[in-house]
């Protein structure tokens, strides 16, 4: 799921108390939740197709799947799952001739190239992410090369960035008029990509700039020695916070820099910036735009949380904090500048007048976001989506949930209970609050009554699901070495070979309650003509339950592996007592049985076994059919393309890792899978959004 699904699903609680009368109630808030410990997969999804080379493979005209194959060193189960993630997500298209294609507007090589750096960037980012927790703890360092990677100039790395940066330097500049045309003398602070300085020396034909960075960062601006603009640019090594100048300047640029430090560490260098100035000169102080609370838009929380773990102590400032620095540092009119809700440029000018802080309108949407610039947004919101699950990953590590009293708390609160800076945990709490998990009001921190009972410590908490999905993730992350190479898999992503298999299905059956219910509504009419009932593949139980509650006149066989078999001995005492169930335990794969069954259900198996397995299974199952009997596969939804709904496409994957011939079978394979095997009447039904049900019946005596 993209960061714009989850955001669509979540309604934000920031700024507003919880209303228990409008609580969404658990059957709906836990799978969102769900969804959201998810997010990483379409990142990862990504990071695969880039790593494996698959995604620079497809050809404009298309590629077959054996092709693609060929190409990239996988099989073609394996390629055909990725492809079909990648056209999940809308990163790429799958025709009517059965060729798979690059987005169109991907077909530019240098936007390409830009793309593919970019996401191996994020693919290293995503790997810090899981160590959110710890980070935030101090129990781990967090690496050196994703801490200075913005210290050291490696900008250089993120041609995707410096791309959008490019872009919205003209909007900028543009935006600034006059101040930005007319300046004649202009210090760019922190400016070492030097991109900024070279939109401005275009913009302005007499502008003279000098640049200032750390001798770390100020490499890639060496490029300003030759050329027209070489008596234009000065390169000035030095620290923004202990600058000292005896020039003075029209213009001071302060472009991304203070989220890089402390608030203590912002201030000195505003308050130097201003100092610096000529007599009616301007600060222009660029950065993300955030809201005074620190939480809207979305994806700047998000941000600065990446900000904390890259330097001690620094954050994302709210456009409103940088107002009061300016304000405190002598300037008296102050203007914010809206960039498309993306960025925000805060000025700064002393001018002896009272003039307030005031906004100007946004400019044209249109302007900032067409073309290659709307399209980089939304590729790197793929990019990027494993950030959503971090913040709930690091949340559920630190038990931050059962933390925050009912009455609410601040960050200072949460830090000394969870062993964090306070800054580190207000800037988690804050991307929680921005993504909907918990709301901010006043700079208190308090939790829905719902999601308290899902992510607090209690019997109905679901954290130790959304601790294996922090699991999951690491996995996930090696996707690509995985697919190329399954042997690689690690003992982790064995989960039908694993000891912790009965969990595991424990984990699914809870997931797969409310499916549960929908099954059992939906066949109702068969389960009153039935007298035994065989769910095969039954894991901990969940649809055999759920049967018996609404026809309790049925024996029902519930039938799995021994060591899942095993754990339902307890469960369903009562009910062996009463002779309403039966355990049996074997293998799907090859087992034979001496009763004959009125109703066979196969639920959310197949899709563990390769497509022999799922035909001998279904043969197995067959074989126990009573004349007229009814065989039911219960199973997630995917259409004929292999790609819709994009979760399932998802799920595909998922087996397919811990099973390396593994796949969610399509609809129409699962409905001619028993059209072969002699079955009559067979039907594609819909259940819900999520799930499918395809029966048919076996022929009368």
């Amino acid at each position: 799921m993209t960061r714009a699904a989850v955001m669509a699903r979540i309604e934000p609680k920031s700024g507003t108390a919880p209303d228990e009368s409008r609580s969404p109630g658990l059957a709906s808030l836990a799978p969102v939740i769900r969804d959201l410990a998810m997010s990483f997969r379409p990142s990862c999804v990504l990071f695969s197709a880039v790593q494996t080379g698959l995604f620079a493979a497809l050809s404009p005209d298309g590629s077959t799947v054996a092709e693609a194959a060929q190409a990239v060193g996988m099989t073609e189960t394996s390629a055909r799952l990725l492809l079909n993630g990648l056209v999940s997500i809308g990163l790429a298209r799958h025709g009517q001739d059965a060729r798979y294609r690059p987005l169109s507007a991907l077909d530019s090589a240098a936007l390409t190239e830009g793309f593919l750096a970019e996401v191996r960037a994020h693919h290293r980012e995503a790997a810090a992410w899981l160590r959110t927790a710890a980070f935030l703890r101090g129990l781990e360092d967090v690496p050196v090369a994703y801490r200075r990677e913005l210290l050291d100039g490696r900008m250089a790395e993120r041609p995707g960035i410096r791309a959008m940066n490019r872009q919205l330097a003209q909007v900028i500049l543009d935006r600034m008029g006059p101040l930005a045309s007319r300046a004649r003398h202009v210090l760019d602070i922190g400016g070492g990509d030097g991109d900024f300085c070279e939109a401005l020396l275009a913009h302005n034909a007499q502008a003279r700039v000098e640049i200032l960075d750390l001798a770390s960062g100020i490499g890639m601006c060496r490029r300003f020695a030759t050329g027209p603009d070489a008596g234009r640019v000065a390169l000035r090594i030095g620290d923004a916070r202990t600058l000292t100048s005896g020039t003075r300047y029209d213009l001071v640029v302060i472009n991304e820099l203070l989220e890089l430090f402390p608030h203590a560490e912002k201030r000195a260098i505003v308050e130097r910036a201003v100092a610096a100035l000529a007599p009616g000169g301007h600060v222009a102080i660029i950065k993300f735009a955030l809201d005074r609370d620190g939480v809207r838009p979305a994806g700047a929380a998000l941000f600065s949380v990446r900000m904390t773990l890259k330097s001690d102590g620094a954050y994302l400032e709210s456009d409103d904090e940088v107002a009061a620095m300016l304000g405190a540092c002598g300037c008296d009119a102050i203007e914010r500048l809206d960039i498309g809700g993306i960025k925000s440029v805060m000025l700064g000018r002393r001018t002896g007048s009272t003039e307030i802080l005031r906004e100007r309108d946004g400019m044209n949407e249109t302007q900032a976001t067409a073309g290659e610039l709307a399209l980089w947004r939304e590729l790197i919101s793929v990019a990027t989506s494993f950030r959503l699950a971090g913040v709930l990953f690091a949340g559920a590590e630190l038990d931050l949930f059962s933390q925050i009293p009912p009455e609410g708390c601040s960050a200072a609160d949460v830090a000394a209970r969870t062993g964090t800076s306070t800054v580190g945990a207000e800037v988690l709490m804050n991307a929680l609050a921005a993504i909907g998990i918990i709301h901010k009001d006043d700079n208190q921190f308090a939790i829905h009554g719902d999601v308290r009972v899902l992510l607090a410590q209690g019997p109905r908490c679901i954290l130790p699901e959304i601790l294996q999905f922090r699991a999951e993730n690491e996995i996930w992350l090696q996707l690509g070495d995985i697919l190329r190479s399954p042997e690689t898999r690690p003992e982790a992503a064995r989960i039908m070979e694993s000891a912790h298999l009965p969990e595991y299905l424990t984990s699914v059956a809870m997931a797969n309650q409310p499916a549960a219910d929908r099954l059992v509504e939906h066949i109702a009419p068969l389960l009153e003509r039935a007298t035994d009932v065989l769910d095969l593949g039954g894991g901990s139980g969940t649809f055999s339950d759920r049967i018996l509650s609404v026809a309790p006149q049925l024996r029902v066989t519930l039938f799995d592996r021994p060591e899942v078999i095993e754990q339902n001995g307890p469960r369903f005492a009562a009910q062996i007592r009463a002779g309403q169930i039966v355990l049996q335990g074997g293998d799907a794969l090859d087992f034979t049985l001496a009763n004959r069954f009125d109703l066979v259900l196969v639920s959310d198996l197949l899709h563990y076994f390769s497509h022999a397995e799922k035909r001998r299974i279904l043969a197995n199952a067959q074989q126990v059919l009573a004349p007229g009997g009814t065989l039911i596969i219960s199973k997630f939804r995917l259409d004929d393309s292999g790609a819709s709904p994009p979760a399932a496409a998802l799920i595909s994957l998922k087996v397919h890792l811990q099973r390396p011939e593994a796949y969610l079978e399509e609809d129409r394979e699962a409905a001619a899978l028993l059209r072969e095997l002699g079955l009559a009447a067979v039907t594609i039904e819909r259940l819900d959004d999520a799930k499918s049900m395809v029966s048919g019946k076996a022929a009368a005596a």
